[in-house]
């Protein structure tokens, strides 16, 4: 009688099919991994940009609230300032402040309403990380009256998060250590008038 278990490999893997399986998981973990960053930062891009996007939408209700309650309004400071009267004689002053006056930067650039008119001290920031507009070469005022209007009506116009930097590496790279990876912007611009005007 012959013994049918004789002619039998012995059972395991050859180091074949180890080195082949190795092989297919490090693959698949690898896939996994650069799956997962991208996921990630793709989260911290949209994180950003909503931030950016809900401080913007904030900011602009908040000076709606406010001319809404103002009886008077003007810009003042060559357009870096804007000045709401109120019916009770407060002023309120809202300015964009570039605290190093350096355009290429906006770490440092905020809108502030002022504790005290005429002053930026102390003053509470209200839209931070922003920069002004720059329309082909010209570079707009954050406040403005509109000439056109039949009534007073001031026009605010402020970046708020990375500035359009096509072409120029250092200035995206220095947005992209403040607002992270990618281009997250959105412009504010609203046109205000007194609520009794």
């Amino acid at each position: 009688m012959t013994d049918r278990f004789a002619n039998r490999k012995p059972a395991g893997f050859t180091t074949v099919e180890v080195i082949i399986c190795v092989a297919l998981f490090a693959v698949m973990g690898v896939t996994v991994a650069v799956a997962m960053t991208l996921f990630g930062r793709a989260s911290i891009s949209i994180q950003s940009q909503t931030r950016i996007q809900e401080n913007s939408r904030r900011f602009a209700q908040e000076l709606q609230f406010e001319s809404s309650e103002a009886v008077a309004a003007g810009v003042i400071e060559g357009g870096a300032a804007m000045q709401l009267i109120r019916a009770d004689n407060t002023v309120v002053q809202y300015a964009y402040v570039d605290a190093d006056n350096n355009a290429n930067t906006i770490n440092d650039n905020a809108v502030i309403r002022r504790v005290t008119a005429g002053s930026n001290t102390g003053g509470d920031v209200k839209l931070s990380f922003c920069s002004r507009v720059t329309s082909g070469a010209a570079t707009l005022p954050v406040f403005s009256f509109n000439t056109n209007a039949d009534r007073t009506l001031i026009d605010v116009v402020v970046r708020s998060g990375d500035r359009n930097t096509a072409g120029n590496t250092a200035a995206r790279v220095s947005d992209d250590r403040e607002t992270g990876r990618g281009f997250q912007s959105f412009v504010v611009n609203t046109s205000l008038t007194p609520g009794n005007d």
